[in-house]
């Protein structure tokens, strides 16, 4: 996890130019798609000589895909300013109940069935998200 917390210091110094320099839509399909990619090689690291490095690796990847969805300029963009208190109370919880319904879906499928084929199912549910934010027009450029 500090290598996460380190990377995400560098995440988080240019996150900001990332959505200026390639739009909102690119960085938010870039983003989600790091994560999903991160997600599914998981389990196999437990067959190799080095499993925590392994894991450390995608670990960093998923931890630094998320920092720019939380410090997004969507509610600059969008929200008039007195309802902005409410609109990242709003993403907040959203972003609260996505991580446990994330976490409980994957715990499920890991009961149901071998880690090696679970995390790729999740990874293949969130790159169908990504294709279902982008073909109904749920992020537009302001």
């Amino acid at each position: 996890m500090t290598y996460a917390s380190v990377a995400s210091i560098f995440i988080l110094l240019f996150g900001g130019i990332i959505y200026d320099l390639l739009g909102r839509r690119a960085t938010v399909s870039i983003i989600l798609l790091a994560g999903a990619m991160s997600t599914a090689p998981l389990p196999f690291g437990i067959h190799t000589d080095l499993p925590v490095i392994y894991f450390n690796m995608f670990k960093v990847v998923y931890s630094c895909s998320f920092i720019p969805l939380i410090m997004n300029p969507f509610i600059n963009d969008y929200v008039k300013v007195q309802d902005r208190g409410l609109a990242m109370g709003l993403m907040n919880t959203g972003l609260t109940l996505g991580t446990i319904t994330s976490v409980a879906g994957l715990y499920t499928l890991t009961q149901m069935m071998k880690p090696e084929y679970s995390f790729p199912i999740l990874a293949i549910v969130q790159i169908i998200w990504i294709v279902v934010i982008l073909s109904t027009g749920m992020i537009s450029e302001p």
